[in-house]
């Protein structure tokens, strides 16, 4: 029962979930910018380049037949489709670079955003006598309701609401771990297709089309970075509230003599679930938002 006190407060004061995930994300984020530079997936992405150059040659010759077929043929729309040809196969050379050029934006972005500090939250308030929330080592042998069934049964709307807040914070994480590695996933996908997708360079449809694409790659990236946003915005977003909560209550130090009070307080522990409800439905939006970034659609 202590344990599970001491989870629930750890979920409110210490701010596991923001840092915690954000650790994951720096793992996901590095292996990517390895994975990106690996020999395998250049050469996968030279083999598919040489199939999306073959592609090109046939949809410009498509693209001469069906302007013969309308009589538009003349010596500019010659020179334009020519001109489409070299853009389109010049880009399938450089396609390596400019997709790790495309991460290389949206790792800084990351890096710019997951570089704040997450655990760095002054709330002003004292646990156990010190300044920053301790581990459960220390404080283990701290009673504070006891571990006994007397003390479950004695505490059982306590037991529930500490369950609740411990388990809606696992349930943000995971959402976080989830969309990330799909996202990673997706990312090194889209990389290595992405030639078949430059292929379509020649009629306005199927340009956009090939713009899309590449678009959709940065987003994929991009949305990593809105993840560590949203986790930096939940978190400073509980720090208010939990101070405004704490000193609204007159609390200015947690300890084994006040913790069931604090994990008791419902308004506390309903905004702790909303804040992280909402992060986890922000965090499933995330891929939407990044497109609407880079625009997308």
């Amino acid at each position: 029962m202590d344990h599970l006190i001491y989870n629930a407060l750890s979920v409110i004061f210490d701010n596991t979930l923001a840092q915690n995930v954000a650790d994951f994300m720096s793992y996901i984020v590095n292996g990517l910018a390895a994975v990106m530079t690996i020999s395998e997936i250049r050469d996968m992405v030279t083999i598919f380049s040489a199939a999306a150059g073959t592609l090109i040659v046939i949809y410009y010759f498509m693209d001469m037949a069906g302007q013969a077929s309308r009589d538009m043929i003349t010596l500019e729309r010659l020179i334009l489709s020519f001109v489409k040809l070299m853009i389109g196969i010049m880009i399938l050379i450089y396609l390596p670079e400019i997709l790790s050029a495309l991460f290389t934006i949206v790792h800084l972005i990351y890096e710019g955003i997951s570089g704040q500090d997450l655990s760095d939250v002054n709330l002003g308030v004292k646990f156990w006598g010190q300044n920053t929330f301790p581990s459960w080592e220390t404080v283990k042998d701290e009673k504070i309701v006891g571990n006994g069934i007397k003390a479950i049964t004695g505490n059982l709307g306590a037991m529930i609401i500490c369950m609740l807040t411990y388990l809606t914070g696992w349930a943000a994480r995971i959402a976080a771990y989830f969309l990330a590695v799909s996202n990673a996933v997706m990312l090194v996908t889209r990389a290595i297709f992405s030639p078949i997708a430059v292929a379509q360079c020649f009629e306005d449809q199927s340009r956009s089309n090939a713009v899309r694409y590449l678009k959709k790659f940065a987003a994929d990236g991009l949305s990593l970075a809105v993840i560590a946003g949203i986790l930096y915005a939940a978190s400073r977003l509980q720090a208010t509230v939990t101070t405004t909560v704490l000193h609204a209550s007159g609390i200015t130090a947690v300890s084994s003599d006040n913790a069931m009070e604090i994990v008791s307080n419902y308004g506390l522990v309903a905004a702790i679930l909303v804040i992280n409800l909402g992060a986890i439905g922000a965090i499933m939006k995330a891929n939407q938002l990044a497109s609407d970034v880079v625009g997308a659609h």
